[in-house]
């Protein structure tokens, strides 16, 4: 009787430990800069931790209030789920995935000396900083220029005086990478079809930024978007098929280059 209790007990310990270990076992993500909450979802959905529908859906839900460097106002978290490597337990929730990501950019913002969510930048509030920072995002990542050497920081940095420059004069920023997250597109431009819609995240037919940001930028196009080059370029270009980027001081000298 005492061996059949004692086995019993066993097994129920075994079945325990086995409960503890499949609830730490870790999944890697790696979460790439650019990428879109939808972007993002699918990716955790291929890896097995939840639905691409729920995390959109908790995105969308989430309290941010312990969160003040995120903008409380965001119909989702676009823009603040900060792209990086993360390990995450394989039972996790959208919630807890989120609760990680956002605590994660919140102090790479604190690194940047950013910790006060109502001072601005250049003019810019924290939202639009961010906002600005995912079009950055979008809009480099060329192996340098025609005329020497860039590296991706300088890009961003020069490619940020770019829209400043726009933005100052109420040119619009003309970014084809705002037009592709209105249609759902990922092609690199956006077609003259693209460009006629009623969007206010087309960028060619709205001055201004957008309404809110259109990936998860990374921590360098933040700071090119706090601290742009300082430039009298207003137009900008990736060569293809090199993707050299070629900066323009006037529309003329732009067209010619294409």
């Amino acid at each position: 009787g005492i061996w059949l209790v004692y086995r019993g007990y066993s097994a129920r310990q075994a079945e325990r430990q086995a409960r503890l270990v499949q609830q730490v076992e870790e999944t890697t993500a790696t979460v790439i800069e650019g990428w879109s909450v939808v972007e993002i979802a699918a990716y955790y959905e291929k890896l097995g931790l939840f639905s691409k529908d729920d995390f959109i859906k908790a995105t969308k839900e989430f309290d941010v209030s312990q969160f003040p460097l995120v903008d409380p106002t965001a119909e989702s978290l676009e823009g603040y789920l900060f792209p990086d490597t993360y390990r995450f337990t394989k039972n996790s929730t959208p919630e807890e995935v989120i609760m990680k990501m956002l605590a994660n950019y919140s102090a790479r913002l604190e690194s940047l000396d950013v910790t006060d969510p109502k001072v601005e930048y250049n003019g810019l509030t924290l939202p639009e900083i961010i906002t600005l920072a995912s079009i950055i995002e979008q809009e480099s990542g060329g192996e340098g220029s025609t005329t020497g050497a860039l590296s991706l920081q300088d890009e961003r940095d020069l490619v940020a005086s770019v829209f400043y420059n726009r933005l100052a004069i109420g040119q619009g920023l003309e970014s084809d990478a705002t037009v592709n997250y209105a249609t759902g597109k990922s092609s690199p431009g956006a077609s003259l079809k693209d460009l006629e819609i009623n969007s206010p995240y087309n960028t060619y037919k709205f001055a201004g930024l957008p309404p809110g940001p259109i990936c998860n930028p990374s921590l360098g196009s933040i700071k090119a978007a706090m601290q742009p080059a300082t430039s009298d370029y207003y137009y900008f270009l990736h060569k293809q098929p090199s993707g050299q980027v070629d900066f323009s001081r006037t529309f003329e000298e732009h067209r010619s280059k294409r």
